[in-house]
């Protein structure tokens, strides 16, 4: 697939995060979203695994109380807590989810919303075991009944491309989890994975598209790749410039709501190592859901309202650098150990829609 104008930039889009973004302290969730707002977010929520050991899944085995993390079920129940109080303040509609164990973390986890002493429900589970070497999935929570769940598995072994089907206001609205290959192992055979999860995702997008100009959809999750990064630009041809934005030889280039997120908060990974924001997570639409109210396309925009698209720090899962804080055992430089109660190594991204007819 060829490149769409302006590909190759001098000073990359995302390289300015990494270069110049500061820690920001846990900060005020969004607004409480207005009456016609569809609000979308994703997150990873780093591991979530109960704490039976399953034996069909040696991904979990480090996280079993007898493995180095004593990962217990008191520990367990209290990250689900902590994730969910973080979600009921975000207040999503639909959620994207990565690195869960199986349904049984998610059906705890929308029963810890459901127990909250401010309850938010959000009932809707859309999940397939995906035979993940990781021992992890991808999922989607909703607030409206899912359909049509499918898992794509472009890639044998990975965690796949998670479909699912709601109808929102009147609208079908189709929704495609994501978790791509990571950066740990062979730097090319990473690249390589990456591309083709990306281009088996536009395909989906393009199919859908081809049925339908004006189908209201949405991509989202932790692309293991900044927001210019290649499987994003050339795989999936999906881009955080508006400028950008046209139809070229292999259909209409996509727009990452990043680009809508100030460059200095879109960081939702934080490398420690070499001390760099990532902008892995993402949530990609069709350009025709960026059009103003009154014209002509999808019955679900951007909405109009400011801010619309932001990366959530929560109390319980930003450190006091205002970096994402996990809620695992840690050995630290020192050979000691210490263990995190927060919430998760990746902030939560959100991005609100409003219907227009």
């Amino acid at each position: 697939m060829a490149p769409f104008p302006h590909t190759f930039l001098l000073v990359p889009v995302c390289a300015a995060l990494l270069l110049f973004a500061a820690g920001v302290h846990a900060a005020p969730p969004p607004p409480v979203p207005a009456e016609g707002t569809l609000r979308v977010a994703t997150w990873n929520v780093e591991n979530l695994f109960d704490a039976e050991d399953d034996p069909d899944n040696p991904g979990d085995d480090e996280y079993t109380p007898g493995s180095w993390r004593r990962w217990t079920e008191e520990r367990y129940q209290a990250k689900t807590r902590n994730l969910a109080t973080s979600i009921a303040a975000l207040r999503p509609d639909v959620l994207f989810l990565a690195e869960v164990e199986n349904l049984a973390v998610l059906t705890n986890l929308v029963r810890a919303l459901s127990e909250l002493s401010e309850p938010f429900e959000m009932p809707y589970i859309a999940h397939r075991e995906s035979g993940s070497t990781r021992g992890i999935d991808v999922a989607i929570l909703s607030r409206h009944p899912l359909r049509d769940v499918v898992l794509h598995t472009p890639v044998p072994h990975m965690r796949g491309i998670l479909e699912a089907t709601a109808t929102i206001g009147g609208t079908d609205a189709t929704f495609y989890a994501c978790h791509w290959k990571s950066w740990i192992g062979n730097a090319e055979e990473n690249i390589a994975t990456r591309q083709k999860e990306a281009a088996a995702v536009r395909e989906l997008v393009l199919k859908r598209l081809s049925a339908d100009p004006d189908a209201v959809l949405f991509v989202g999750g932790d692309f293991n790749d900044n927001c210019d990064g290649a499987s994003l630009r050339l795989g999936l041809h999906a881009t955080v410039l508006r400028a950008e934005l046209a139809d070229v030889a292999e259909g209409p280039v996509l727009y990452n709501m990043v680009g809508d997120i100030p460059e200095t908060e879109r960081g939702s990974y934080y490398y420690a190592r070499r001390k760099v924001w990532n902008t892995f997570d993402g949530i990609v639409v069709p350009p025709a859901m960026l059009r103003a109210p009154g014209e002509a396309g999808p019955a679900w925009r951007l909405s109009t309202a400011t801010p619309h698209a932001g990366v959530y720090k929560p109390d319980q899962g930003t450190d006091e650098d205002g970096r994402p804080k996990p809620f695992r055992r840690v050995r630290k430089k020192d050979g000691t150990d210490e263990f995190m109660d927060g919430c998760s190594d990746h902030f939560p991204l959100w991005v609100d829609f409003q219907r227009v007819r």
